[in-house]
C-alpha cells in the first residue's frame, strides 16, 4: 500500500477525519483521485491545498485559515505507527504549543537532534554535523493554532520553528516507540 494510504489509515485509527495534504507538488495530482477514493472508504474529509511554499514551514502556515483546533503534522515521507492517542495526552497535558515526536536512532546527523529536560525539548537542530544527544525528530507532531503566530516567513519547521520554540520551552517530547518507515527522496 502506497505510504500516503497508510498514513491515511493510520490517521483515521484514532478518530482523526478531517486531513488536509498541504504540497506545493503537481505529481501529487496523479495520486489525489486514489487517495481521495480511499479516504473516503475510511470515512474521512480529504482535501488537497496546493500553494507556492517551498518548506515544511510554509507548507503548514498555508493551512492557517482552515485550522481552529489542535491539529497533528505528519511528513508526507514518512510513517510512524505508535499509540497516537497516548501522543494526544500527553500535548493537552502539558499544555505547550507544539510537541513532537521522538525516537532514538545511531546517527543524529541523518534528523534532527533534540536535547530533552524532562519533558521538554530545550534544543533542537536539523541535520547537525556535531550532536548532543541521539534523540531525533520521528516527523510526526501535534500543534496548537497559536503556532501560526510564530510561523509568518518561516519556510522550515526543522530549521527555524523547532529551535525557536525549543528556546521558548514551548516543545514537548514524545517517543513514539514504534514501526518507523522513512521513504527516500526521489530524483
Amino acid at each position: 500500500k502506497p505510504l500516503l494510504l497508510r498514513q491515511l489509515s493510520f490517521l483515521s485509527e484514532y478518530g482523526i477525519r478531517n486531513i488536509f495534504i498541504s504540497t506545493h507538488e503537481t505529481g501529487l495530482r496523479s495520486f489525489e483521485a486514489s487517495a481521495r477514493g480511499f479516504a473516503a472508504e475510511l470515512g474521512l474529509n480529504l482535501r488537497v491545498v496546493t500553494s507556492d511554499s517551498h518548506g515544511t514551514g510554509e507548507a503548514v502556515y498555508s493551512l492557517n485559515s482552515l485550522i481552529e483546533q489542535d491539529f497533528v503534522v505528519m511528513s508526507g515521507d514518512v510513517l510512524n505507527c505508535f499509540d497516537l492517542r497516548k501522543m494526544m495526552r500527553k500535548h493537552f497535558e502539558v499544555g505547550r504549543i507544539a510537541t513532537m515526536g521522538l525516537m532514538t536512532r545511531d546517527r543524529p546527523s541523518e534528523y534532527g537532534s533534540a536535547v530533552l529536560e524532562g519533558d521538554l525539548i530545550i534544543s533542537f537542530r536539523e541535520k547537525p554535523r556535531e550532536y548532543d544527544s541521539f534523540v531525533v525528530n520521528a516527523g510526526v507532531y501535534i500543534f496548537k493554532p497559536s503556532v501560526f503566530r510564530f510561523l509568518g516567513g518561516k519556510k522550515s519547521l526543522e530549521r527555524e520553528l523547532f529551535p525557536q520554540l525549543a528556546r521558548e520551552r514551548e516543545l514537548v517530547g514524545f517517543f513514539t516507540h514504534g514501526e518507523y518507515v522513512h521513504m527516500p527522496e526521489s530524483d
